[in-house]
């Protein structure tokens, strides 16, 4: 298996995670309209989703630098 194969699969598995936790996130907000922004930034979900930014970020800057 190559890096870029590597890359795609690993990139392809966070943007899922991802999207799940944005999912759940757009879920709560539209079943309860009168959450204030603060407290659903402190969702659980909230923070995969943040994390799964910060690492498709390296993980899109590993792929610019090395490949």
């Amino acid at each position: 298996m190559n890096d870029a194969t590597l890359v795609t699969l690993i990139f392809g598995l966070i943007m899922g995670v991802a999207g799940s936790a944005l999912y759940e996130v757009i879920k709560y907000l539209v079943q309860h309209p009168d959450t204030p922004l603060n407290d659903a930034l402190a969702l659980p979900q909230t923070r995969v989703l943040k994390g799964c930014i910060v690492i498709s970020l390296i993980v899109g800057m590993y792929t610019l630098v090395w490949l």
